[in-house]
């Protein structure tokens, strides 16, 4: 089979690993400088990352949420639409994936690393990046053959989401190729 995997991959791994990225990782990438001055005189400057508050904090979460359920539905495991929790360009990818997974008989498998920084919310439309290292791999079930391998190096991943309704959803995920972020 040829890569499962959309180019170069927005096959997203699972967010658990979101919870341990977020923890780590600060959120928005906005700081906020502090100013010390040592005893000559000399005053330096330094900068800590700040946690993301309102909308930051729910395109977070909404992104956070969006691969987990990202992962169910390819495994056939998720229930409901979707278009609850998706829109635009990853609304049809994931879509098209569905139908692959279900007739190719594949499974996905592991965790991603997810680094999301760089949040800017305006009105109904957000974005993001992501330093993403996607640890999930594809096999096919009955035999365990791994058809879609995981990434070894970490990519970066520019993310839209798009709020309808009162709730965010992913509406496309851009990669580079593997090794094109620094963790």
């Amino acid at each position: 089979m040829a890569a499962v995997r959309p180019a170069p991959s927005a096959l997203l791994g699972a967010a658990a690993a979101l919870a341990i990225g977020l923890a780590g990782c600060g959120g928005t990438g906005e700081s906020e400088p502090s100013t010390t001055t040592r005893g000559s005189g000399v005053t330096t400057t330094s900068t800590t990352e700040v946690e993301p508050t309102g909308e930051g904090a729910a395109v977070l979460e909404a992104y956070a949420q969006s691969w987990l359920l990202y992962d169910d539905f390819l495994n056939g495991e998720a229930t409901g639409d979707p278009a609850e929790y998706f829109d635009g360009e990853l609304l049809a990818s994931l879509n098209a994936r569905i139908v692959e997974f279900a007739e190719g008989g594949y499974e996905l498998r592991g965790v991603a690393q997810l680094s999301p920084s760089d949040i800017s919310v305006d009105g109904s439309l957000a974005r993001l990046t992501d330093c993403q290292l996607d640890g999930t791999y594809a096999v096919v079930a009955d035999t365990e053959e791994v058809v879609v391998p995981a990434s070894t190096r970490p990519q970066l991943v520019e993310v839209r989401l798009v709020k309808a309704d009162g709730q965010w959803k992913v509406s496309s995920a851009n990669y580079g190729s593997e090794g094109s972020c620094v963790r």
